[in-house]
């Protein structure tokens, strides 16, 4: 393209100065007619022209291989001479006009693609720029930021596609094969880059899910712990049995879903600022705390409902002994025969008597032992169970 650019430029040169001495020529005056009796004086510019005319041919002389004889240098002045010779001059001077303006036209427009090709070199060494700098910078963990990036990184993506239309329209592709491979290239590396960022933005979200998920069942969790602990009409037996499915479901999930959040938060603090970072971790933390607290809670709650029950049970197996008790003893004292008048039979059955009032009052002491303590479960026990207790010591 230089080449053919200095080439260009050389024929402008030697047309503007064939133009020049043409131009010159055809302001000579006409020879004069038969008629005047005195033959008129030369111009003076007339003269310039000629000398010039003659400079310009005893140049090419000069520069060419082939001599020509000084009868053909007269010839030329002569013919320069004879009348109406300045007129046929005329059309050739505007072909070389024309073409003169085709040749300018020609090489401005070669010039502002240059221009144009210059232009979009610096465009895409600046993208490239952009590019690397966007590679550099960590991924963000707000969703608003990352989509906003991602929408920029189209929109050059976009531009890429427009500039590579460009080119095929207004240049030959033999003339923009580096541009072309440049924008291939860069191409290629936005389109990994922003591939890079939906994963990305495909992993965050996912974290978040995943995050939020595990809240909210820890969430269910609490609250499914503090229906028990509030009561809802659950006797003792049916708050274990609750509890250990809580705790069965709490043993058998946990680990998974726990594994799973902190694995996808240990992949994006890799990718994020430092200061996403410290968000993870804090939130990792708290996650942490919520797993530990309920461990905790299942575990003692456990422990109380299994003492309780112990507790219930024993109360229970007491008063149905001290029931069996009094029904057995009831029984034989409607059982028993008269003594008649024998002292010793007297005595002993006296004697039996009052080890029976001695036991009984200590079967009344049992009972209310066993109400003090219900009272005291009060806030453990479901009114049902402390009703039934009740009934049961008042038998």
């Amino acid at each position: 393209m230089n080449d053919m650019h200095e080439k260009l430029q050389a024929e402008k040169t030697r047309l503007a100065l064939a133009i020049q001495a043409c131009e010159s020529a055809t302001s000579m005056s006409r020879p004069g007619s038969p008629r005047d009796v005195h033959a008129p004086a030369v111009p003076t510019k007339e003269l310039e022209c000629r000398a010039r005319l003659g400079d310009a041919i005893d140049q090419d002389i000069a520069d060419s291989s082939e001599s020509d004889s000084p009868s053909e240098i007269s010839l030329l002045f002569e013919h320069l001479e004879e009348p109406g010779s300045i007129t046929k001059l005329n059309p050739l001077i505007d072909k070389v006009q024309t073409y003169l303006g085709q040749l300018t036209s020609t090489i401005s427009e070669l010039q502002e693609r240059e221009k144009q090709k210059e232009d979009l070199k610096r465009w895409i060494e600046t993208q490239r720029t952009v590019i690397n700098d966007w590679k550099n910078k960590p991924t963000k963990l707000r969703p608003d930021g990352i989509k906003q990036d991602l929408a920029t990184m189209n929109e050059l993506l976009l531009s890429f596609g427009q500039r590579k239309q460009q080119l095929l329209t207004d240049f030959h592709s033999s003339d923009v094969s580096e541009l072309e491979n440049l924008l291939d290239a860069l191409e290629v590396e936005l389109c990994e880059l922003i591939a890079q960022r939906q994963m990305h933005q495909e992993l965050i979200e996912d974290y978040r899910q995943n995050l939020q998920g595990v809240n909210n069942w820890f969430d269910s969790l609490s609250k499914q712990i503090e229906a028990i602990d509030k009561g809802f009409w659950l006797h003792c037996q049916q708050k274990q049995s609750t509890l250990l499915e809580i705790k069965a479901d709490f043993d058998e999930n946990s680990p998974n879903k726990m594994d799973k959040v902190k694995t996808l938060a240990a992949t994006i603090i890799s990718i994020v600022n430092n200061l996403d970072s410290q968000l993870i971790e804090e939130q990792m933390k708290s996650l942490e705390k919520k797993y530990a607290e309920i461990q905790r809670r299942i575990h003692r709650k456990l422990e109380v409902i299994e003492i309780m029950q112990k507790v219930l049970d024993e109360m229970k197996s007491e008063i149905n002994n001290a029931r069996e008790w009094v029904k057995i003893n009831l029984a034989d004292l409607r059982k028993q025969e008269p003594i008649g008048f024998e002292v010793y039979k007297a005595d002993d059955r006296l004697n039996a008597l009052k080890s029976l009032l001695k036991e009984t009052h200590n079967k009344t002491v049992l009972r209310d032992t066993i109400l003090k303590r219900v009272n005291n479960m009060v806030n453990e026990l479901e009114p049902s169970e402390k009703s039934h207790l009740e009934n049961d010591l008042k038998i």
